[in-house]
């Protein structure tokens, strides 16, 4: 949620995110169950939780997930919407996997959905 945060921090837009698009690595409930997470997770829930909006009944650690410094956050892109599938295919064909996560919204702020 930081690097989303970043993203948009100026108010302008907000981010509006598929909880089950989000890929998520496997055996993850597992980890996720035994509230096995970085310290550094809750220091991010901590600054950004406010920021964030859960419209789905997630549970606390599914909610925590989104807050681990240990995702691919950094890879975040924002690509228009006239650009994506030009993106999407440039990316399959260069090996490279990439996901339609969510989409930017006129309100502020970030939600899960």
């Amino acid at each position: 949620m930081g690097h989303s945060w970043e993203m948009i921090r100026s108010g302008k837009i907000g981010l509006r995110y598929d909880w089950d698009a989000i890929p998520k690595i496997d055996h993850y409930e597992k980890y996720m169950n035994m509230w096995l997470f970085p310290g550094g997770a809750t220091d991010n829930r901590n600054y950004y939780g406010d920021k964030v909006t859960f419209t789905i009944a997630l549970s606390e650690q599914q909610q925590m997930m989104l807050f681990d410094p240990q995702t691919s956050g950094g890879l975040l892109l924002g690509i228009g919407s006239d650009r994506l599938d030009e993106f999407l295919e440039k990316a399959k064909k260069s090996g490279q996997s990439a996901w339609v996560i969510g989409e930017a919204v006129e309100k502020p702020g970030i939600e899960i959905i």
